[in-house]
């Protein structure tokens, strides 16, 4: 799917799922792109949303998908369990 043909929250989810790289190399995947991509939606939330809407974060994910969150959040901190 190119970015132009996204239509409604579905199509936006499925090409956010499927990303590679903006330019549409598919051979090429961008990870600083995509950190970047979830940075700002980090930015978003921080901005937008009621402290009481995260606690619906958990509750959303799957079980994949929260103990990958918990990875990420591991790699944020430091040695000593502060992040960075």
């Amino acid at each position: 799917m190119k970015l132009q043909e996204i239509r409604t929250y579905d199509d936006l989810e499925e090409y956010l799922k499927t990303f590679r790289t903006f330019g549409g190399d598919t051979a090429t995947y961008d990870f600083n792109g995509i950190v970047h991509l979830i940075l700002a939606l980090i930015d978003n939330l921080m901005e937008n949303s009621l402290e009481t809407e995260l606690d619906d974060i958990g509750e959303s994910m799957t079980n994949e998908q929260r103990e990958f969150w918990i990875k990420i959040g591991e790699s944020v901190k430091g040695k000593n369990g502060v992040a960075s």
